[in-house]
């Protein structure tokens, strides 16, 4: 699945795990996988793995399917990030799209820019930090910051960043409600969040790392230097003699349950046609099921595997348990699964056990309009 790549293994559960010696373009870690390139850069997200070439071509790959080209990216050599299903190259979003396609979504106008799944923060040239959802039932588009803002961004769940014209970041959580500010320097570069962890790259090349979940959060420079990337309590880098390093955070971050990154589903559904949702996860899952309720009664359970955290195999014919077809009609669903680590159940934006709705529609559709389908999607 990964053959383009050079994959690493497992994380080292100590400071002291090498690989070997190289100096790569870039690295990324996910689910527990150490990815390099020697020229060009990677980003791998679950089972979806975005990449930029040494001559500045930039592609996107989603499980065993062949890798999706984006011409529509902007030519030159920007920052890539894969978060779930959403592929990120400077301040243009693409979402994967049926059919092994990738469909763009949005272009910022900034390579100071940043996803996480379909919640996309940039700020712009004259100080505004601003946040879009992709999704239509994620919030309305809103202005973060309306003065203020320099250069880079960051954005995790529910909590997102930037940095000020001062040198301090500004942090905020439940969707932009709560702020707070930490000192940093007018140099910040690469803005970035995992979880509670923020980190970024001075102008001398070293990396610093904070625990937000800290009351007062203390800064740590790191003994590496870019390429960097930070999951969960790891964090990977280039160190002194030039080797790949991986080691623990200098701090125990808080219990990191795994989010819900994005999903890709349908809300109506026309009868006798499968519904197969798939969902993006931070982190590997175990004991995976998908509910399919009816008046608050369960008519069907799904069950997936998710060993990196994307969820895929998820198939409803439109039956109950029994076998019977359920008619046309307004039905919801349930996600439910625990992290694979023991760290809790999955959650999102508004909490455990993520759900939406899913209008089934007769054949041809509700005669004049009318029905007892849903009056808006998840």
């Amino acid at each position: 699945m990964f053959a383009a790549l050079c994959t690493l293994g497992l994380l080292a559960p100590s400071p002291r795990g090498y690989a070997r010696p190289s100096d790569p373009g870039d690295i990324s870690l996910s689910a527990g996988r150490l990815f390099e390139v020697d020229s060009g850069a990677v980003s791998v997200s679950g089972t979806h793995e975005l990449r930029r070439s040494a001559s500045g071509a930039y592609s996107v790959k989603h499980g065993p399917a062949p890798a999706i080209p984006l011409t529509a990216a902007p030519r030159g050599q920007h920052r890539i990030k894969q978060s779930g299903s959403y592929s990120l190259v400077g301040g243009t979003v693409f979402v994967a799209a049926p059919r092994n396609g990738a469909r763009l979504m949005l272009r910022t106008g900034t390579s100071d820019t940043d996803l996480f799944g379909p919640h996309v923060v940039w700020s712009t040239d004259d100080g505004q930090v601003r946040q879009r959802y992709l999704n239509p039932e994620g919030p309305v588009k809103k202005i973060l910051a309306r003065s203020g803002a320099a250069g880079p961004v960051a954005v995790w769940g529910p909590r997102s960043a930037y940095l000020d014209t001062e040198g301090r970041i500004h942090i905020l959580g439940n969707l932009g409600y709560e702020r707070r500010t930490v000192p940093a320097g007018r140099r910040v570069r690469d803005l970035r969040l995992n979880y509670a962890t923020l980190s970024w790259t001075a102008d001398d090349g070293s990396v610093h790392v904070m625990d937000l979940g800290e009351a007062e959060p203390r800064r740590y420079k790191l003994a590496l230097r870019p390429p960097y990337a930070v999951e969960g309590r790891q964090v990977a880098g280039i160190d002194a003699q030039g080797r790949v390093r991986v080691q623990n955070l200098p701090f125990t971050p808080g219990r990191q349950a795994p989010w819900l990154i994005s999903s890709q589903l349908s809300t109506e559904l026309e009868a006798g046609k499968p519904w197969k949702p798939r969902f993006d996860v931070s982190k590997p899952l175990t004991n995976v099921r998908l509910t399919l309720l009816g008046s608050g009664s369960a008519l069907a359970t799904l069950q997936s595997k998710a060993p990196f955290g994307t969820i895929g195999g998820f198939r409803w014919d439109g039956r109950d348990h029994s076998g019977r077809a359920v008619p046309p009609s307004c039905y919801t669903w349930v996600l439910q699964a625990e992290a694979a680590d023991g760290s809790g159940p999955v959650i999102g934006d508004l909490g455990p056990e993520p759900g939406g709705s899913l209008n089934l529609t007769p054949v041809g559709g509700w005669p004049d309009g009318l029905g007892m389908g849903c009056w808006s999607g998840y």
